[in-house]
């Protein structure tokens, strides 16, 4: 194994703590999921217990439980807090706004607003840090959704947080699942021969390679099921990111709400995605017991 140097287990360690925030997992599948050895992954949450959050003062710790074979972090108090964007993430919400003025009619006072902070976000980024941003975690996002659709394979390459050693990987992608600002893609991993979760910004060279041989994936399925959601206009953001399953969209501005018409073949899959937006969901046709479901899924997520 290559040797890391501390800024690479830093890394690691802050993304450590916000995907195991309010949940608990096994240390095997986390040592499994980081690739690293248990012994290492138990030391890295000693060192972010006794350290807090950076910029903050030794009173706001971050609560780690290590029970036995399973690892939790219950109470990340300055998780709470927004954190400082950096230059892509300030011009990701520059482009939003942008989407935002250009497709919805807003109403007046909301206009307003939404036009005086893009002017403030323009100030802050300039046109310099403007032209260093990639669009390519977007498009990489797309890619992959679309062969989720198509039940395609693909390769990619793939860079771990320990050491610089790129590894290619040859995957069949089920999702794209968002855990404390973190986007994940699980897949089955074809070397592996197992399903594995990889974070969508360590996947570079996305290449779709054709059909999946996943017993189940690899038939086409005719007529997939239709499900009509009526969501709060706040749960926008959530149409872009499954819009490759999104057939039909229509926005009242009245009542400030979008509806779409989106397609699935799997009921687990449509449960765990209305799962992130469950507070903003006004209405569900196609899906019978849908609240009980998603109720359901949650309490078992937790």
């Amino acid at each position: 194994m290559v040797a890391e140097t501390a800024l690479e287990r830093v890394n690691r360690i802050l993304e450590l703590i916000p995907y195991l925030r309010g949940r608990a997992e096994r240390l095997s599948d986390l040592a499994r999921e980081f690739e690293v050895p248990v012994e290492i992954l138990v030391r890295d949450l000693e060192i972010a217990f006794m350290s807090g959050m950076p910029g903050y003062t030794p009173d706001l710790l971050i609560e780690v439980t290590i029970d036995s074979e399973m690892a939790s972090v219950q109470e990340a108090q300055s998780l709470d807090l927004p954190p400082a964007m950096d230059a892509s993430q300030t011009v990701k919400l520059l482009l939003g706004l942008k989407l935002l003025l250009g497709i919805v009619d807003l109403p007046e006072s909301t206009t307003k607003t939404a036009l005086h902070l893009l002017s403030r976000v323009e100030q802050l980024l300039g046109d310099d840090e403007m032209n260093k941003v990639s669009i390519e975690d977007s498009e990489n996002e797309r890619i992959i959704l679309n062969a989720i659709h198509n039940h395609d394979a693909m390769t990619f390459q793939y860079l771990p947080v320990t050491g610089s050693q790129v590894s290619t990987r040859k995957v069949e992608p089920f999702e794209i699942y968002w855990r404390s600002g973190h986007g994940l893609v699980r897949a089955f991993d074809t070397e592996a021969n197992g399903m594995r979760n990889f974070f969508l910004t360590r996947m570079e060279r996305i290449e779709v390679i054709g059909k999946g041989e996943i017993t189940g994936r690899s038939v086409e399925i005719e007529n997939p099921f239709q499900v009509e959601i009526v969501l709060a206009d706040e749960a926008l953001w959530w149409t872009k990111r499954y819009g490759a399953f999104i057939t039909d969209s229509r926005f009242d501005i009245s009542n400030k709400s979008v509806t779409v018409t989106l397609e699935f073949w799997d009921e687990d899959w449509l449960v765990r995605i209305l799962a992130s937006v469950n507070d903003l969901i006004l209405s569900v046709k196609g899906l019978s017991g849908c609240a009980e479901k998603i109720q359901k899924y949650l309490e078992f997520a937790v």
